[in-house]
Protein backbone atom coordinates (compact mmCIF):
# COMPACT_ATOMS: atom_id res chain seq x y z
CA UNK A 1 0.00 0.00 0.00
CA UNK A 2 1.39 3.60 -1.03
CA UNK A 3 1.56 6.37 1.57
CA UNK A 4 2.52 9.37 1.74
CA UNK A 5 2.70 11.94 5.14
CA UNK A 6 -0.12 14.55 5.10
CA UNK A 7 0.15 18.07 7.54
CA UNK A 8 -2.91 19.06 9.86
CA UNK A 9 -3.52 22.36 9.36
CA UNK A 10 -4.86 24.82 12.56
CA UNK A 11 -8.46 24.01 11.94
CA UNK A 12 -7.90 20.42 11.64
CA UNK A 13 -8.21 20.04 8.22
CA UNK A 14 -6.09 17.42 6.29
CA UNK A 15 -5.83 17.31 2.64
CA UNK A 16 -6.51 13.79 0.67
CA UNK A 17 -3.88 13.65 -2.03
CA UNK A 18 -4.39 13.55 -5.38
CA UNK A 19 -3.55 10.18 -6.32
CA UNK A 20 -5.63 9.01 -3.36
CA UNK A 21 -8.65 10.90 -4.88
CA UNK A 22 -8.64 9.93 -8.19
CA UNK A 23 -7.50 6.53 -7.15
CA UNK A 24 -11.32 5.98 -5.50
CA UNK A 25 -12.91 8.49 -7.89
CA UNK A 26 -13.35 10.88 -4.49
CA UNK A 27 -15.15 14.31 -5.58
CA UNK A 28 -16.15 17.03 -4.04
CA UNK A 29 -19.82 16.45 -2.19
CA UNK A 30 -18.57 13.30 -1.71
CA UNK A 31 -19.41 11.99 1.73
CA UNK A 32 -16.93 9.55 4.32
CA UNK A 33 -17.73 8.11 7.31
CA UNK A 34 -14.68 8.55 10.45
CA UNK A 35 -13.77 5.65 12.74
CA UNK A 36 -11.50 5.31 15.20
CA UNK A 37 -9.40 2.31 16.03
CA UNK A 38 -6.91 3.53 18.73
CA UNK A 39 -3.84 5.32 16.97
CA UNK A 40 -5.58 4.50 13.17
CA UNK A 41 -8.17 6.84 11.79
CA UNK A 42 -9.98 5.33 8.83
CA UNK A 43 -12.01 7.05 6.29
CA UNK A 44 -14.46 5.28 4.26
CA UNK A 45 -16.55 6.47 1.13
CA UNK A 46 -20.43 5.91 2.08
CA UNK A 47 -23.53 6.14 -0.49
CA UNK A 48 -24.88 3.61 -2.86
CA UNK A 49 -24.08 6.01 -6.13
CA UNK A 50 -23.64 4.68 -9.43
CA UNK A 51 -23.36 6.57 -12.34
CA UNK A 52 -20.34 7.35 -15.39
CA UNK A 53 -17.96 10.09 -14.91
CA UNK A 54 -16.09 11.46 -17.42
CA UNK A 55 -12.19 10.97 -17.25
CA UNK A 56 -10.58 12.60 -20.47
CA UNK A 57 -12.28 11.39 -23.18
CA UNK A 58 -13.64 8.42 -21.39
CA UNK A 59 -17.33 7.77 -19.21
CA UNK A 60 -15.86 5.48 -16.27
CA UNK A 61 -18.13 3.86 -14.19
CA UNK A 62 -18.48 4.80 -10.61
CA UNK A 63 -19.75 3.13 -7.92
CA UNK A 64 -19.53 2.69 -4.32
CA UNK A 65 -22.47 -0.12 -3.24
CA UNK A 66 -20.16 -3.16 -3.23
CA UNK A 67 -22.93 -4.95 -5.47
CA UNK A 68 -21.86 -6.87 -8.78
CA UNK A 69 -21.59 -4.66 -11.69
CA UNK A 70 -23.89 -6.60 -13.89
CA UNK A 71 -24.38 -5.73 -17.85
CA UNK A 72 -27.95 -4.23 -16.96
CA UNK A 73 -26.94 -1.98 -14.63
CA UNK A 74 -24.42 -1.17 -17.13
CA UNK A 75 -26.87 -0.55 -19.80
CA UNK A 76 -29.13 1.35 -17.19
CA UNK A 77 -26.83 3.74 -16.45
CA UNK A 78 -25.54 4.14 -20.43
CA UNK A 79 -29.58 4.64 -21.29
CA UNK A 80 -29.76 7.29 -18.37
CA UNK A 81 -26.66 9.28 -19.68
CA UNK A 82 -27.64 9.21 -23.22
CA UNK A 83 -30.76 10.26 -22.61
CA UNK A 84 -29.33 13.22 -21.34
CA UNK A 85 -27.13 14.31 -23.71
CA UNK A 86 -29.98 13.91 -26.06
CA UNK A 87 -32.05 16.28 -23.62
CA UNK A 88 -28.90 18.25 -23.44
CA UNK A 89 -28.78 18.65 -27.48
CA UNK A 90 -32.33 19.66 -27.44
CA UNK A 91 -32.23 22.37 -25.20
CA UNK A 92 -29.01 24.42 -26.67
CA UNK A 93 -31.05 23.57 -30.51
CA UNK A 94 -34.16 25.77 -29.03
Amino acid sequence: MKATMVPIDKAGRVVIPKWVREGVNLQAGDELKVSVEGQRIQLELVGEDASLVRKGHALVFRGRSGKTITSDLVESLRGERLASLVQGTRARRK
